[in-house]
């Protein structure tokens, strides 16, 4: 009884993280949109929305990139602990020659959160170098660690099955 009590948390726990994962990002864009839009409003209709609806152009002006910045830092920490959480899964039902390939897509995901942090941290305006760089490593590392899971799960179901 103990054990299937413990299951129940950790589950519980589990989707409460990946539900944070999800919902924060959700959640920062729509408000940095509002706040930016607020404040585009205001400008004349030229010069609204210069760089287009991209979360970028929502985060070079404040207190939008403020805000964008905390919750993104805690939307991309719960998704780091989603994907440490699911390596620890996996690793235990990972088939032998693997390994390697399994660790590739962990540090991928860490990867893709520090370029999310970096575009958090250097909004557009400020330095478009090293924004596009940390943008660049957030997406393609979010590919490749996406593509390896999806090759892993393919050559053996991996994740945790319900029932």
């Amino acid at each position: 009884a103990r054990q299937e009590r413990l299951a129940t948390v950790d589950l519980s726990a589990a989707v409460l993280l990946l539900g944070c994962a999800i919902v924060l990002p959700l959640f920062t864009f729509a408000v940095a949109y509002s706040i930016s839009h607020r404040i585009f409003s205001s400008y004349p209709e030229e010069d609204r929305w210069p760089k287009g609806y991209f979360i970028s152009a929502a985060l070079d002006l404040q207190p939008a990139s403020n805000f964008g910045a905390f919750f993104l830092t805690v939307a991309l920490a719960s998704t780091v602990a989603v994907a440490v959480i699911r390596h620890m899964i996996v690793a235990r039902r990972l088939p032998a020659g693997c390994e390697a390939l399994h660790r590739t897509s962990l540090f991928l995901s860490l990867a893709s959160a520090l370029g999310g942090n970096g575009v958090a941290a250097f909004p557009h305006n400020s330095s478009r170098a090293i924004h596009n760089t940390m943008a660049a490593l957030f997406f393609l590392g979010n590919l490749f660690h996406f593509w390896i899971e999806t090759l892993l799960e393919f050559r053996e179901p991996l994740g945790v099955r319900a029932g």
